[in-house]
């Protein structure tokens, strides 16, 4: 007998004699970050309760250990909105079951023991008590009163309905035992000198307080033969001996009378035994079931249509389950034939009944249940859990408590603004029946190089006119906070809400808070806000004509808030972002990019679908969009939960879902793919802004880096490469060698995606370009393309044009260094007098600067009052006229040796 813990050690290995029970290892093996299931067969979940006929190798079944995650586990200092996610529901995977009566008990891979009422209700047996580490059950059998168990140290344990705890059953001496089945009040087990010993409850010592069965006899076979499996009916005893004979006395004769051979035909091995209320079901090793009756010794065959063979029986009092080598279920009554039990949905490898309702493994070791109706016919197998799932009582970051709200099976809270670093969130709640606390790590990002000398930090009010609930104020931080918009909406009797709008305009939730702000609730009186039939009654033969009116929602007050067109005249179409936080779309809908789950175009705008929250679990309940893009034949998106999302054309990957094709499209939004976990669907990029282009997409993440997917011809996905790619990957920050005044930290703050080419702000200030150059769009003074994101040259050039003394032209304007020109002061009466500076910047002419100012003096004081160089310092390379502002140093430097005064 091998075991093979699949983790990478060698297997272990045992001798068994042939036609005997194999033991387990007695410790289940150890493997960090997994939970042991149990030992498989042909990956079939083993309860080591057959005897073994040849050599078998088991192999140990894992599930990865999951625990508490947050998702985003990052983002910007101004908040986020975060989900705290349990962890995976750890379904005990069974080995084996009985029934005895109406309760049902359980074993696991594992070795632990649930047990199950009519109701339902599942309830996990403790182990004994001061069990030593590493005890576990290797059997469990089910009594009318009392319940039996096999423990890891080979020992019996029982209790009865009103014991909490199993305890050992003394024997009186260290005697070990490999199997144990309980009737009614008769226990028996065998032990590992193939000897059976009868335990009888009614003799129990009925006056302590667990009363435990006492021992009645200890029963050797004849000739040497050596027990392996025993059951014990109402009136008889069965054992079977490692070579596969059954032996049978009445229990009338237990101790008595030796046990007698019942007739099997030649080569005939029987493996399984389950008693019934009169008479055994019996399995031989060719899966042949075959029932033994009360006051006989041969046993009749009993077989499944079609030639079908048995794997497995179970019983209960007057009936049987008999399981299918091909995964069916089949009940089963003495003088009967076997019904099919189970709708072949899937396989099963054992089966149980109690009343009308049957349980079953399948062959992964879950637990399932239906019911039969009259006809016998099988209803829909519903899955039965036994672990209750955990939950989130409070959460906090940094000692702050933050509002939680559930969401399908996870919670999602907002985190405030915080400074960059390390932060903790403590969670309370329970698991697994117990309460317990977790500290989970959350790292708010860096902020961008901007956001380094913080400017004030605004407050963004809420006035619902009216309306509740109100909103509490929210704190953004400067410059790139963004208010999040209030949930739940509010609600006015006799209004329906509109969105938030400041005067008339719709409040764009995308846009950095510059001031502080006050949104107000707009609202639109609705005398009808229900649907309505008129008249609600009529003649039972039909024919009457009924009106239904609609509620006044189509004429509510909503207002686009955002709108971004499509860049591709062939599919063109349009987005909007509504008042209401839908996503609203018109145009062509060739592959889909309407998001209303057709292919229909439409000339008046229909609402975007929300994504599917059953793909995404974690999708809010009060989702909505922040922010859309068009492009080319695609769109995307910003949900309020964070991710981007996408839908439309997929030829170069632009969706960002790990897929692409000529023809493949996403008519519904589709969450575009977390670059960590590119498989799973349910995860995402998260993302503060998204812009599409022609063929491909960007992003902006939370953690300031820029990110891109789908068609990359010229390089436009700014990854040092020309590969399309179907997710996001990281857009290269320009290189700090070709760069030395780079920041170390810098990020990207906006991103623009063009047809072929792709835009972005970084927070030193600089506008970035990469992809396609053929019309010098990158701006780098160049016409090649770019696989990564270089500069904008923006040195635009002041020249000084004129220059006039109280509107009277000056002459001999002539250029030097810096930008600077010098000038003959015309002739004029003393006084002080306007310098005006006519320039061009770029190119471009500016309004002339009128700041300088000019004294001429009398003639007695300065002889020569006209034609002396006046100079005029203005620096170039700077935009407006701080320029001129920021040359004053030069002219006050000059102002004593020309005489001339700047006031």
């Amino acid at each position: 007998m091998r075991f093979d813990p699949v983790d990478g050690s060698k297997p272990t290995q045992s001798a068994v004699q042939t036609g005997t029970l194999a033991a387990p290892p007695q410790h289940n093996p150890v493997r960090e970050g997994f939970l042991f299931d149990g030992w498989t067969h042909d990956g079939q979940p083993l309860d080591f309760q057959a005897p073994i006929l040849q050599d078998t190798t088991l192999k140990a079944r894992w599930t990865k250990v999951t625990d508490w995650t947050l998702s985003p586990n990052h983002g910007p200092a101004p908040g986020a909105r975060l989900t705290i996610n349990p962890p995976d529901m750890q379904e005990p995977k069974f080995a084996s079951f009985q029934t005895s009566g109406n309760q049902i008990i359980g074993l696991t891979g594992d070795g632990r023991i649930y047990t199950w009422t009519q109701d339902g209700t599942s309830k996990q047996v403790p182990f004994p008590a001061q069990a030593p580490d590493g005890f576990h059950y290797l059997q469990a059998a089910a009594g009318s009163h009392r319940q039996a168990a096999l423990g890891s140290d080979q020992h019996i344990y029982t209790w009865n309905n009103g014991q909490s705890t199993p305890t050992i059953l003394d024997t009186g001496r260290n005697t070990q035992f490999t199997s144990i089945s309980i009737n009614d009040d008769r226990l028996l087990a065998v032990d590992r000198q193939g000897q059976v010993h009868t335990f009888q409850t009614s003799q129990a010592d009925s006056q302590g307080p667990n009363p435990k069965p006492a021992e009645q006899v200890t029963t050797r076979l004849p000739a040497h033969a050596q027990a392996v499996l025993a059951a014990a009916s109402a009136s008889r005893a069965l054992i079977v001996d490692a070579d596969g004979q059954a032996w049978i006395w009445d229990a009338s004769k237990i101790g008595k009378a030796e046990p007698e051979r019942i007739k099997q035909d030649p080569g005939m091995r029987i493996i399984q035994a389950q008693a019934l209320s009169r008479g055994f079901l019996l399995l031989d090793s060719k899966g042949q079931a075959r029932y033994l009756a009360d006051s006989t010794t041969s046993p009749t065959a009993v077989s499944l249509p079609d030639g079908v063979q048995t794997s497995r029986i179970t019983t209960g009092n007057d009936q049987a389950m008999i399981t299918g080598k091909n995964g069916s279920i089949w009940a089963w009554e003495p003088a009967g034939k076997p019904t099919q039990a189970d709708d072949r949905t899937q396989q099963y490898m054992q089966a149980t009944k109690a009343g009308n309702r049957i349980t079953a493994i399948s062959r992964q070791g879950n637990i399932y249940r239906w019911s039969l109706d009259k006809q016998g016919q099988p209803g829909k197998p519903a899955g039965i859990t036994t672990t209750q799932a955990p939950s989130l009582e409070s959460a906090s970051m940094d000692g702050q408590p933050l509002k939680l709200s559930k969401n399908n099976d996870a919670w999602q809270t907002d985190i405030p603004a915080r400074k960059p670093g390390q932060a903790a969130i403590l969670i309370t709640g329970r698991q697994d029946g117990q309460p317990f606390t977790r500290s989970l790590n959350y790292t708010v990002d860096q902020t961008m190089t901007r956001d380094d000398q913080q400017g004030p930090a605004y407050t963004v009010r809420f006035d619902t006119d009216g309306g509740s609930p109100e909103p509490d104020p929210q704190q953004v931080t400067h410059p790139l906070g963004r208010v999040k918009r209030p949930t739940p909406d509010p609600a006015r009797e006799g209004f329906l809400f509109d969105g938030w709008f400041i005067g008339e305009v719709a409040y764009d939730f995308s846009k950095p808070v510059t001031k502080d702000l006050t949104l107000t609730a707009k609202w639109t009186e609705s005398q009808n806000n229900k649907w309505s039939i008129s008249p609600d009654k009529g003649s039972q033969l039909g024919g009457g004509s009924a009106t239904i009116i609609p509620p006044d929602k189509a004429s509510q007050g909503i207002r686009f808030s955002q709108v971004s067109g499509g860049r591709n005249s062939n599919y063109g179409f349009s987005l909007a972002v509504g008042s209401d936080g839908n996503a609203y779309a018109w145009g062509n809908n060739r592959y889909g990019q309407l998001g209303d789950g057709t292919r229909t175009s439409r000339t008046t705008p229909v609402m975007v679908r929300k994504p599917d929250p059953k793909t995404y679990p974690d999708l809010p309940a009060d989702f909505t969009y922040v922010q859309v893009s068009a492009g080319g034949a695609h769109s995307l998106a910003l949900g309020s939960d964070g991710y981007a999302y996408a839908w439309g054309s997929n030829s170069s990957g632009q969706l960002g879902n790990n897929n692409s094709g000529e023809d493949t499209y996403s008519s519904v939004p589709v969450r575009v793919r977390d670059p960590a976990s590119p498989a799973d669907a349910s995860k995402g990029l998260q993302a503060t802004q998204v812009s599409a282009g022609g063929w491909h997409s960007l992003a902006l993440g939370g953690d300031g880096n820029a990110y891109a997917w789908g068609n990359n011809r010229y390089g436009q996905l700014g990854d040092g490469t020309t590969t399309n790619r179907t997710m996001p990957v990281m857009v290269r920050k320009p290189d700090p060698k070709t760069y030395p005044d780079l920041p170390a930290d810098f990020t990207y703050v906006q991103v623009s995606a063009g047809g072929w080419h792709s835009l972005a702000l970084g927070g030193d200030g600089n506008a970035y370009a990469w992809g396609w150059n053929h019309y010098g769009q990158l701006g780098n003074n160049s016409t090649s393309r770019s696989t990564v994101p270089v500069p904008v040259a923006f040195n635009l050039q002041l020249v000084i044009t004129g220059v006039r003394f109280d509107q009277t032209p000056a002459s001999g304007l002539m250029h030097g260094e810096g930008g600077s020109v010098s000038v003959a002061a015309p002739a004029h009466a003393p006084g002080t007098v306007t310098v005006s500076v006519d320039y061009t910047l770029g190119g471009a002419p500016q309004k002339p600067d009128t700041t300088l100012k000019y004294t001429y003096l009398p003639l007695g004081v300065l002889p020569r009052a006209g034609g002396e160089g006046i100079l005029l310092a203005l620096a170039t390379g700077m935009t407006g006229m701080g320029g001129v502002m920021a040359s004053r140093r030069h002219r006050r430097e000059a102002r004593q040796l020309l005489h001339a005064s700047h006031e």
